[in-house]
């Protein structure tokens, strides 16, 4: 028998011979292999396959024990406990430093261009709302002005003016009976009735009159008639003393609100608070101020000119002063 390492003829340095002549396990004495050489497990035929010189290979490859130069080591074999088999540490990777040089580079570039785009931006709105302030400034109609904030406040209606009278005293032109009334602190309107302006049927013009409300519930409405076309016809531009304003449209004598009742600060609320009313009806389209801001506008075609005048709802009474009437 010779080792299968080497080719050394291995009889006489086997330590231990099976009951053939066989060697069952020995050290080679040339290179040091362990030699399982002869076993009842390792010479058994394949299982399934009889009469077949087939052999299963051992679970776990023999370990190499180094050389002892001159003489065979004698005892038992002891295979290695996996437990105290380790694997080395895997290196942490890293890129190479011929590589960090163009992602730092791509990192700056990026940052760079997000900054000019940023700065870019920036520009834009301002200019952008440089530009709508200046269109909004073009934009306002004559006769009025922006204060701080952008609250619409109005200046007095320029124009031609058609009348214009404190209505203290004597109104002249003035209905004057039980309901509509000359004082000296004003026209003065009780119940529910409407009191012409003498002048003639007009379509777009500006009207601006203070009322104040004496008496009554804080709820009715008082307020501006124009574009009156007949009994039961026209526009009518109110307030209420509880801080409310609203535009109505009476056709045969039947109202609708062409914009309801909507609280606004502009409005002074409680009795005895003078309040000054203006319109501006230019064609279709009508604004609508109160102590100079606009409190809101609107458009409607179903009367296209009309007379002017004052009026209220039944239960309360109104005081009208200082009405001027002009063409815009």
């Amino acid at each position: 028998m010779r080792c299968h390492t080497c080719g050394l003829k291995l009889l006489d340095s086997i330590d231990s011979l099976d009951t053939e002549g066989y060697p069952t396990a020995g050290i080679c004495p040339r290179c040091g292999e362990f030699l399982e050489l002869r076993t009842e497990s390792n010479l058994s035929p394949a299982a399934g396959s009889p009469g077949l010189p087939l052999f299963t290979l051992p679970t776990v490859a023999a370990a190499r024990v180094p050389p002892v130069r001159g003489r065979a080591v004698r005892g038992t074999y002891a295979r290695p406990k996996l437990s105290s088999m380790r694997l080395p540490p895997y290196p942490a990777t890293s890129l190479p430093s011929n590589r960090r040089a163009p992602l730092i580079i791509s990192t700056l570039s990026l940052m760079v261009i997000l900054a000019l785009l940023l700065g870019a931006g920036l520009l834009l709105r301002g200019s952008l709302s440089i530009s709508r302030g200046q269109t909004s400034v073009r934009s306002t109609p004559p006769g009025q002005s922006h204060t701080v904030g952008g609250t619409v406040t109005v200046t007095p209606f320029g124009g031609t003016t058609l009348y214009q009278s404190s209505l203290k005293g004597d109104a002249g032109g003035w209905v004057s009976d039980a309901h509509c009334i000359s004082k000296a602190d004003g026209y003065h309107i009780i119940g529910a009735y409407l009191c012409y302006a003498p002048v003639t049927q007009q379509g777009t013009v500006d009207i601006t009159v203070t009322a104040k409300q004496l008496s009554g519930p804080t709820s009715l409405l008082y307020g501006i008639v124009f574009r009156a076309t007949g009994k039961g016809n026209y526009y009518l531009f109110a307030i209420d003393a509880n801080g409310k304003w609203a535009f109505v449209k009476l056709h045969n004598n039947t109202s609708s609100y062409l914009i309801q009742p909507t609280a606004s600060t502009a409005v002074k609320r409680t009795l005895n608070q003078a309040n000054l009313l203006q319109v501006r009806a230019a064609d279709s389209h009508f604004s609508f101020f109160v102590n100079g801001i606009q409190v809101g506008q609107a458009s409607d075609t179903s009367y296209s000119q009309g007379l002017i005048g004052l009026t209220s709802e039944g239960g309360v009474e109104i005081a009208y002063s200082d009405i001027r009437i002009a063409k815009p």
